[in-house]
């Protein structure tokens, strides 16, 4: 898949989509809840953003995800971001990988 660049200026917010390759039969809003994102092929350990915990949450945490759209959220934009990003929709129960989101290279401008 073709690999779509990102130039982010250091220290600044970045919002990553997670725009996966196959639409299944679930919604966007039901997927969201099984998404995971990868950094150059790595899980990333994000903060989950929901209803509850949308105002004043998530602080202290630099990468959170969007519950109902799955969008990565990275705060404060570090030299190690730089790379790969993308995500994939899990079946929750086994773990199977059900589609892959597009992959976003992030360049991170000193």
């Amino acid at each position: 898949p073709r690999i779509i660049e990102l130039p982010v200026r250091q220290h600044r917010e970045v919002h990553l989509n997670c725009e996966l390759d196959v639409v299944s039969n679930t919604s966007t809003k039901q997927r969201a809840g099984s998404l995971m994102w990868f950094h150059d092929g790595r899980p990333v350990d994000a903060f989950v953003l929901d209803k509850n915990t949308r105002s004043g949450s998530g602080l202290g945490h630099r990468y959170m995800r969007d519950l109902l759209t799955g969008q990565l959220r990275i705060a404060n934009a570090r030299l190690e971001d730089e790379g790969v990003w993308h995500c994939e929709d899990r079946d929750p129960i086994t773990g199977i990988v059900i589609s892959t989101g597009k992959p976003t290279r992030l360049i991170v401008l000193g």
